[in-house]
């Protein structure tokens, strides 16, 4: 007769052997617990036996999902610096809902995450005496089971507030020289002011009546661009120009020479082309890309309403335009009934719109000047909600 005798497979297998009627003997077997991940299973068996009782049989094993991060950690610049690069051994690294990890020769390392999901966003934190993160901003938001490793850039103590102040005050010196040597002109004879004057009115895209204009508004934008040279020298120094394309590194090179304005052209030519691959790659998912062809016709693009919190402040605008840069209204309104009025016109200074415009809801205007440009792309904004600086 064919009956079926119950089995639990948890850390030991415990057998009920029928002896004879109303008395079983149980027998222990330890399980092979080598195996880490298991998986949910169920398993009947039949087994004859000599007796007038049914007993079920069901196997159950649990397996655990396990999912895994891996990183490399280097030297900031390393290898713009000296040829190779340079990998921090021993670094700690280290993660909730996982065990802490050492790097190893190769700056390598590996977190596994058990019962977490691929996918889910994590904070990494990495410590190694005498060194510190460049990268922090990336390590806020490390997402799990990705594919490529993530890379995590360690430089001295101190170095990265060093290379930012003197970005900083080289940039400084030299807009600051450039700023003398045209008002120097402005005041000398008429032809020499007459230039300096041209020269402002190209650069700016403005018409100027006269050299006190030219000067004022030469200020002006000084002023303005002080006001940004801290970003870019926190922005060229956290780059790790290992990675970094050779445009970059190009700009790099110029910043540090005082060649400011070069820079930051070679840099918009930079964020201009990842910005036009990106959107090149959207446009393959069925977005749409907005394109011209032919001779500049004084066009002009309007955003929908922004909202970035119940109040805030837009105070800089840079048109992505190729071969061109862009004049930038905005018109603010704090409710979605108020009349639609757009502000004065900001003219671009090296490729940058200074402005400012205050409320809860923002339409961009973008007019793009210039006679080679091509390509509209998008506009980077820089807008702050109010009572925060």
């Amino acid at each position: 007769m064919t009956f079926k005798l119950l089995k639990i497979s948890l850390s030991a297998v415990f057998w009920v052997f029928p002896q004879r009627a109303g008395l079983f003997v149980i027998s222990f077997f330890p399980v092979n617990r080598s195996k880490k991940r298991m998986l949910l299973q169920s398993l009947v068996e039949t087994v004859p036996v000599k007796t007038g009782c049914l007993f079920l049989m069901v196997s159950t094993v649990i397996w655990s999902q396990q999912t895994k991060l891996t990183g490399i950690v280097s030297v900031h610049n390393s290898k713009y610096e000296t040829g190779a690069t340079q990998y921090v051994k021993d670094a700690y690294v280290t993660a909730p809902f996982t065990k802490s990890a050492n790097t190893d020769e190769s700056g390598t390392f590996a977190l596994a995450f058990v019962g977490i999901e691929g996918g889910t966003s994590i904070k990494l934190q990495v410590e190694k005496q005498g060194l510190e993160i460049v990268n922090l901003r990336d390590l806020e938001d490390v997402v799990i089971g990705r594919t490529s490793p993530v890379r995590i850039f360690l430089t001295e103590k101190g170095k990265l507030a060093q290379v930012q102040t003197e970005l900083y005050n080289i940039s400084k010196k030299a807009l600051f020289a450039k700023k003398d040597t045209l008002i120097t002109k402005l005041h000398a004879d008429i032809k020499e002011s007459n230039t300096a004057i041209a020269e402002l009115e190209k650069q700016f895209h403005k018409k100027l009546a006269n050299r006190f204009e030219a000067e004022n508004l030469l200020n002006e934008k000084i002023e303005a661009m002080q006001k940004r040279l801290p970003e870019f020298a926190q922005e060229l120094a956290e780059r790790n120009l290992d990675f970094a394309s050779d445009l970059y590194i190009k700009a790099y090179e110029l910043f540090k020479k005082g060649n400011i304005e070069q820079a930051i052209k070679t840099l918009d030519n930079e964020t201009l082309k990842e910005s036009y691959t990106k959107a090149v790659k959207t446009l393959a998912k069925g977005k749409q890309l907005v394109s011209f062809t032919g001779p500049c016709v004084d066009p002009r693009l309007e955003t929908l309403d922004i909202e970035n919190g119940y109040n805030s402040v837009i105070t800089m605008a840079r048109p992505i335009v190729d071969n061109g840069q862009a004049n930038i209204s905005i018109a603010s309104r704090q409710a979605l009934d108020d009349t639609v009025e757009f502000g004065v016109v900001s003219v671009p200074y090296e490729n940058r719109n200074n402005l400012r415009s205050g409320g809860r809801y923002h339409r961009i205007r973008v007019e793009p000047v210039g006679d080679g440009w091509t390509t509209a792309v998008a506009t980077d904004l820089t807008i702050t909600p109010s009572g925060q600086r």
